[in-house]
């Protein structure tokens, strides 16, 4: 199901026009409605490449440090908010997936860039922060959901933010063409959400957004903020509101209702769970507890407030059903074999093939992507400078800079050495990892500009084959290098010595190392290397701990390999 409407009929657009006119402007100029993701880890990289798949326009991502990468291979990062609307200034929302002690920065960040809508997928903020959060939300006219929120869908636009499965169906106005009409499904709980969407769209029910507002204690908008602003969109015939045990969020919205009831001229609906709760246990949620003692947060005191209110108040899926189609006069708005048809395609499709992704590398069977580019056509046309490059700074140099790498590598091969000496008994790893450690020209070496971490990448490459000259007893064959002398030049001259160059062969010894210039996060050399600079240590401290975790166990395995084809 990939058609969609209009941006501009569905209910998310009405949401920025109502906050931010200016930005719907431009969006219904557009047509596009676009949103970014703070926080990649593993749940928001995860997450960013199914919302991406499902088929909401994710922009851009950001993570502090992570500029100049991709998620995904198609999604670019920024190391801020401020940098990603310089390139995207039509943000109309944002997903936090940040860890809960910095939740709060991330969260503040997108407010106060003007973004309409901020999702919090974290969970367990510091009331204190969310405190924060829901002072700034408001100050800066946002739509802050959650914490704790499983997200937001819109069906008929085929936006995702958060984590919803896809259990929803819009309304169809002809076979394969959908429409923005449909009830609103607004609920506490991300599993009932999801039951309830699905016992809708069994029964032909179309939905044109199902909005998870958060289990946490505090959280950003209520049953109170949400369900007028979705009865204020025109394509809304019902809202559905489900609540359960805790707090008070249910008895406010009957209140208000009660209070101003030109705010509500739709139908409402509420399925309340905890009918059988006991007081002061926590039922799932940090919101879901009955306090001992208080007239408020009980099923019986919920249920009577909303039907005070004239709001029928339901307990399971089948009554939800038969009172939303009595409030619906029996209207359906697509056949329900079309979801079920729908469903049968995502039940009966195969397993993803396994595969991982992180800020550098996507590996799937078959297939090795390196910053966006396929690692057979890096092996092909990128030199080892260049590949570097590529790895630290997501992008291949231009002629001039691979011109001044080659240089700093051709500098690096060139300075002196200490004496190497290296035990009989010694493994090759530890030897190359004690020089490192103490190499005092790598540790001097301290670039400057854009091009730095490139640049000390490309140093470190070039002392490490000066070493491997020298533990192979061919240092005298590195006089022959010249500043423009490429590096592959220099490690086929450390491995053959000073004998007739071989340009053939130079290339293929570039080629096996560019073919392994990224393996991941998950080997104990790429493990040794992070540890070890997460805790601040040297450059060169970290370069010496991975390259001593490659040993015969972990690394060597190639080289036995070899030796075996050699004697068979």
């Amino acid at each position: 199901m990939d058609a969609r409407i209009k941006a501009t009929d569905g209910f998310l657009f009405h949401l920025v026009k109502k906050l931010r006119p200016g930005l719907a402007g431009r969006v219904a100029k557009s047509g596009r409605l676009d949103t970014v993701i703070l926080g990649l880890g593993g749940q928001g990289s995860k997450h960013a490449g199914l919302m991406y798949d499902f088929g909401t326009s994710i922009v851009a991502g950001v993570a502090p440090g992570g500029a100049g990468t991709r998620v995904h291979e198609v999604i670019p990062v920024f190391d801020s908010v401020k940098d990603c609307l310089a390139e995207f200034p039509d943000v109309v929302a944002a997903s936090v997936w940040r860890h809960y002690s910095t939740a709060r920065d991330a969260a503040l960040e997108a407010i106060e860039a003007g973004i309409p809508l901020v999702v919090l997928i974290s969970e367990g903020l510091p009331v204190r922060d969310v405190r924060d959060v829901i002072v700034s939300a408001r100050a800066h006219k946002t739509v802050l959901i959650g914490g704790n929120t499983p997200g937001l869908i819109f069906p008929p636009e085929r936006i995702k933010i958060g984590m919803l499965p896809d259990v929803f169906f819009p309304e169809e106005v002809a076979p394969g063409r959908f429409g923005p009409r449909g009830v609103t499904i607004i609920s506490r709980s991300g599993a009932i959400l999801y039951h309830m969407s699905d016992a809708m769209a069994s029964v032909g029910i179309a939905q044109n957004a199902v909005i998870g507002i958060g289990g946490d204690g505090a959280i950003g908008s209520t049953f109170r903020d949400l369900v007028p602003l979705a009865m204020g969109y025109e394509n809304t015939d019902l809202v559905i509101v489900a609540g359960e045990i805790g707090g008070c969020q249910e008895e406010m919205l009957a209140q208000d209702v009660r209070d101003n009831p030109g705010k509500y001229p739709k139908p409402l609906v509420a399925l309340i769970s905890g009918a059988h709760a006991p007081e002061g246990k926590t039922m799932g949620h940090a919101g879901a507890i009955v306090t001992p003692g208080l007239e408020t947060g009980t099923f019986l005191s919920k249920k009577k407030a909303l039907e005070g209110a004239g709001i029928p108040v339901v307990n399971s899926q089948f009554d939800l059903i038969e009172a939303v189609r009595a409030k619906l006069k029996g209207k359906t708005y697509f056949s329900p074999e079309r979801y079920y048809a729908k469903m049968k395609t995502i039940w009966e499709a195969p397993p993803p093939k396994p595969h991982w992704t992180t800020l550098v590398t996507k590996v799937e069977p078959n297939n090795l992507v390196v910053r966006g580019y396929r690692v057979q056509d890096l092996i092909e046309r990128a030199s080892l400078v260049e590949a570097a490059h590529l790895v630290v700074l997501g992008e291949l140099p231009a002629a001039v800079r691979t011109a001044s790498l080659t240089r700093v590598a051709a500098a690096a091969v060139k300075k002196p050495l200490p004496a190497v000496v290296r035990n009989p008994e010694e493994d090759l790893s530890k030897t190359f990892q004690k020089y490192l450690l103490a190499d005092e020209e790598l540790a001097a070496f301290k670039p400057e500009g854009k091009a730095a971490q490139a640049e000390k990448a490309v140093f470190t490459l070039g002392r490490f084959t000066a070493y491997l000259a020298a533990v192979l007893s061919h240092s005298t064959a590195l006089a022959e290098i010249k500043p423009a002398t490429p590096l592959a030049h220099a490690v086929f001259r450390a491995i053959w010595g000073a004998d007739a160059f071989d340009e053939a062969k130079a290339r293929m010894i570039e080629a096996i190392i560019v073919a392994s210039i990224d393996h991941g996060v998950t080997p104990p050399s790429a493990q040794a290397t992070l540890i070890a600079s997460s805790v601040r240590g040297s450059y060169e401290t970290a370069v010496a701990q991975g390259v001593g975790a490659i040993t015969d166990v972990h690394g060597g395995a190639g080289e036995k390999a070899a030796v075996f084809f050699l004697q068979c």
